[in-house]
């Protein structure tokens, strides 16, 4: 199993997104689970996002997870079909402080 963490530091208010991660979208098994914390996350927002991008060429089109949007506490999710890449996308932030993490776990 592959684990991961990507995060962003809620150190601004307005929006602002992690780096993208890229997963083994060739696994035979592919799934993909999705843990999100957020801490002191008093006006914050985020989204989990995906693309289908080649990410050899350029990740430009990301698309909202479709339960993880609007997140304003802790929440869980999966991927069960392939993506080649996750991020998180701060949508709205009106304090600072506190980080947004999301752990991901992937079979191989």
């Amino acid at each position: 199993m592959r684990i991961a963490s990507i995060s962003v530091s809620n150190s601004a208010t307005g929006s602002t997104q992690s780096s993208p991660y890229p997963v083994n979208f060739k696994a035979n098994n592919f799934g993909i689970g999705l843990g999100l914390t957020m801490t002191a996350s008093k006006g914050i927002a985020a989204d989990i996002e995906h693309t289908f991008d080649d990410p050899k060429v350029a990740l430009s089109t990301w698309h909202k997870h479709e339960a993880l949007t609007s997140q304003s506490a802790s929440a869980d999710g999966n991927y069960a079909f392939p993506v080649t890449a996750i991020r998180i996308n701060v949508t709205a932030a009106t304090a600072t402080g506190g980080t947004t993490t999301l752990q991901i776990g992937q079979n191989d």
